[in-house]
């Protein structure tokens, strides 16, 4: 779930990245580690969700909310922050070696916005990890 620190890049729209907007605020709060976006928009405007890595390794859901796609109100999604997981060992060996997805969801309504994203605040302890490790689940948040 954590990119890779060659990866590390912040969250633009297509209008930052193409210089389109200059002075444009950007829709993250400066750590420079802001990892996939998902994009809705409706009537009061556009609203980016994305991961952030935190100082101290852990991850953060937010949303960038802005009427006018060059300034972004940012705010926390997440209730608490949680761990990114090692795959290696993977969870399930037998599924693919490596591999956790990044599921993260933005929908509208155009009254309500829905949030979904993989989480890992949960800990299982089993017989390939008798200390526990972070644990895999998905989490839903309206605003």
């Amino acid at each position: 779930m954590l990119a890779p620190s060659s990866f590390r890049r912040p969250a633009t729209t297509s209008h930052q990245a193409y210089g389109r907007s200059p002075g444009s605020r950007p829709p993250h709060t400066d750590s420079g580690d802001e990892v996939q976006p998902a994009l809705s928009a409706d009537a009061s405007g556009i609203h980016l969700l994305y991961y952030q890595r935190n100082p101290n390794n852990t991850l953060d859901v937010l949303v960038g909310n802005s009427t006018n796609g060059t300034g972004f109100a940012t705010k926390r999604v997440t209730t608490q922050s949680f761990q990114g997981s090692l795959t290696i060992p993977q969870f399930d060996p037998i599924i693919a070696f490596g591999y956790m997805g990044d599921y993260i969801a933005n929908v509208s309504d155009g009254s309500h916005q829905y949030f979904a994203w993989g989480d890992n605040r949960g800990t299982v302890t089993d017989f390939l990890f008798p200390n526990g490790r972070n644990d895999s689940d998905v989490f839903f948040a309206k605003q």
